[in-house]
């Protein structure tokens, strides 16, 4: 038995022909009494090794009589989970300790703009618009620092 084994899958695997998979998960807890904590088919032991019954012996209880069994282990399970749940603490929920602050504004400011040197930012250059000669290629405007 591995961690993470449950007995349904260890029954799944090991269940005899003729046998119902409540028969043998019933037949399997009967059998490993030791594998189990607090004599409950729902707290498998990890690493311990089962002993697999055969099917006379998986046959010995009725499958009404192994439902009830699973029946009875299952509220016995449920009500362990309620006394572990009911065992946490509660967490502190008292005030808020982190606070944000600060205003909305309807205008946005670019940051990166205002935060660039005024040396550093480049004007449009408007040159004098002349008639272009026929014929000649188009003008081609560059934006030029500011000096």
């Amino acid at each position: 038995m591995r961690r993470g084994d449950t007995l349904y899958n260890i029954a799944t695997k090991t269940q005899r022909p003729g046998v119902s998979l409540d028969q043998m998960l019933v037949s399997l807890y009967r059998s490993n009494p030791q594998a189990f904590m607090d004599n409950n088919m729902n707290r498998l032991k990890s690493g311990v090794v089962l002993a697999v019954p055969s099917a006379e012996s998986a046959n010995s209880a009725s499958p009404n009589e192994a439902r009830q069994v699973i029946q009875a282990q299952s509220a016995d399970f449920g009500a362990y989970r309620q006394r572990l749940a009911g065992a946490v603490p509660a967490a502190k929920t008292e005030g808020a300790t982190r606070q944000a602050g600060g205003k909305v504004q309807a205008e946005v400011q670019d940051r990166k703009a205002a935060a660039a040197p005024k040396a550093a930012r480049a004007k449009p250059v408007r040159k004098p618009v002349r008639p272009k000669p026929a014929g000649a290629p188009p003008l081609i405007y560059c934006l030029l620092p500011s000096s």
